[in-house]
């Protein structure tokens, strides 16, 4: 038997008190949180500012976290984009569980993308 895991480590540089409340509700909200939290999270405090470390060690709810982030960047910062990468990875060499992706927020728009589409597009491109 194989584990397969889905990974990633991002951070929110400069979290305001507002924006940490604001977060912290929406992280705790039935309706964000009917499966879990869409990720792990905990604010930081480096340097006299707070950073927000979003992560998942064995899987994540990408579309939740998505939504959530896209609220608050529409709210709090609508000049910034966010992205993050994630990995898929598999405690056996199984074909197929090995990749990645990506997913670019603003307060308008989501884009998610990972490498078995890039691959396929590119593959049927030559």
């Amino acid at each position: 038997m194989s584990n397969c895991y889905t990974q990633f480590s991002s951070i929110v540089y400069n979290i305001t008190k507002d924006e940490k409340d604001w977060l912290e509700e929406q992280f705790t909200t039935e309706e964000n949180t009917l499966d879990g939290l869409p990720c792990d999270m905990e604010f930081e405090n480096r340097e006299g500012k707070t950073d927000l470390w979003l992560y998942a060690e064995e899987t994540f709810n990408l579309e939740g976290l998505a939504d959530i982030l896209q609220a608050f960047l529409a709210k709090f910062r609508p000049q910034e984009i966010f992205s993050l990468t994630y990995a898929c990875t598999c405690t056996k060499l199984r074909p197929g569980e090995f990749g990645g992706g990506y997913c670019i927020v603003t307060g308008k728009e989501i884009i998610f993308g990972n490498v078995w589409q890039d691959a396929q597009r590119h593959k049927e491109a030559l």
